[in-house]
């Protein structure tokens, strides 16, 4: 072992700082999950729960900024659980 050479990984090797940083983020999540408990979907029971996601995009259509916006959604049942909406960074200018 003593002519051994270090490996190199694809990972960065993990000091105190990044493991405190993971540690309040853990953190933060149980307080958040601890303060949300009531909280919920409910669902009746005859209902099929199909799981459907929607997307969309407008290209250029910011008339201010001229970026576009795409988005999507997903519900589950009539439910929706999820969505997202973006302004890319891509400006669209006419062509001359």
């Amino acid at each position: 072992m003593g002519n051994a050479k270090p490996a190199s990984t694809l990972f960065p090797s993990v000091s105190a700082t990044s493991q405190t940083s993971h540690r309040d983020a853990a953190l933060h999540v149980l307080r958040y999950l601890k303060g949300s408990s009531s909280l919920g979907l409910f669902f009746l029971a005859h209902n099929a729960l199909a799981l459907l996601e929607y997307s969309d995009a407008s290209w250029a259509s910011c008339l201010d900024s001229r970026w576009s916006i795409i988005g999507f959604c997903v519900f589950l049942g009539s439910s929706l659980i999820s969505w997202k909406t973006k302004k890319q960074a891509t400006v669209s200018l006419p062509l001359k």
